[in-house]
This record gives structure tokens, sequence and C-alpha cells, in this order.
């Protein structure tokens, strides 16, 4: 069977193509067409596109929307700078953490709305949204951890517990629960990032 995206090999049982990403229909693929001749054959290089970013050239890899991932987040500066600029970059750094997320867990069927906007409901919701954000994040954190060879032990539950029962804790709970947020997506942007290069 081949990926309806790429064209690449996938295996029958596979649910994500290994090369791009994108979710395997579970209906048998067309035929594919016949053997190539030599003469027929024209080699195109694949694109590589490069951006220009803050700390230098980052490659993007094959196929559309690919770009690379930030794998080395510091749970340290983003807490001094959420600290000096009273949360606002930490809303910055948590709302481009969901971007990343969206990208690297698009076509998982769980489509969630980025931080930013999930803050702006906390706010109206006295905080039960943002509860329930964090839960579902996590949760779709370690359900696409296999779809890149990764194994999380932390879900939405673990970083629910930390954030309420956590803030009984001198109130370190919800630091705990991002710092673990940060850990975890790092790890996935790391094996996203090999696997599009």
């Amino acid at each position: 069977m081949f990926c309806e995206h790429c064209g690449s090999p996938v295996l029958d049982e596979a649910k994500f193509c290994p090369v791009c990403g994108t979710p395997v229909s579970s209906e048998p693929a067309a035929p594919q067409p016949g053997p190539i001749q030599p003469h027929d054959m024209q080699v195109q290089p694949s694109p590589v596109v490069s951006q220009a970013g803050s700390s230098g050239t980052h490659r993007t890899g094959p196929g559309p929307g690919a770009r690379h991932m930030d794998a080395d987040r510091s749970f340290v500066k983003i807490l001094l700078l959420s600290f000096v600029t009273l949360g606002i970059y930490g809303i910055y750094a948590l709302n481009k953490i969901s971007q990343d997320v969206a990208v690297m867990c698009a076509g998982d069927n769980d489509e969630m709305p980025s931080y930013l906007k999930a803050f702006l409901l906390s706010l109206i919701t006295f905080g039960i949204y943002g509860i329930w954000w964090t839960y579902r994040f996590g949760n779709r954190l370690q359900n696409n951890a296999v779809r890149y060879g990764l194994s999380f032990s932390e879900n939405g539950t673990t970083l629910l517990l930390w954030q309420l029962l956590g803030s009984l804790l001198c109130g370190i709970g919800p630091l705990v629960a991002f710092y673990l947020i940060v850990k975890n997506v790092n790890a996935l942007s790391a094996a996203y990032n090999a696997q599009t290069a």
C-alpha cells in the first residue's frame, strides 16, 4: 500500500504514513501503475526550503507545510521571562507550543483551540475551560507520541492532578504540569524534525 499524499510505501496495518505523517485510509488503495521503463523515468530532486529564523537557518523537510519545530524550549527561560513580563510571555510561549502541537498532531481527529483561545475562554469560565484544555492537551501529546516512536507516561490526568492537587503544595503544582508539557513537546518536536528532515 502507498501513501496517497507522498507516495511512500506504507504497511497495511499502519494508521499514519511513516514519511509525511498523513493518516492512511483503511480502504484499499487504488492499484499502482505497472513497472516504469527506464526511458520513462525522470528524477526530480525534492524541494528543500530554507527559512531564516531568529537563531539562524533551518532546513524544512520534504512535503508541503513541513517546518522545523523548536525542540529545545527552556522551561526556566519561559518561567523567568513570564515573571519579568507579568505572565505575557508565558501566554505567548504556550500559544506557540499549542500551534506547534497542532501541526505535529495534524490528522489525529482531535482538533483543539490554540492556548490563546483557551486562555480567553478560561477568563470567562473562571478557569474551568483552561483545566479541561490542559487535560485534553496532555492526552493529545500521549496519544500522538506513538506516532513518532515515543512513549509518554504523563497524560491529561497527570497534568490535571498536578494543576489541582499540586496547587496545595505551596502552589508549585501548575509549574510541574507546565514543565511536563515543555518536556514532552520538546521530545515530540525532536522526533517530528527527525521524520521530516
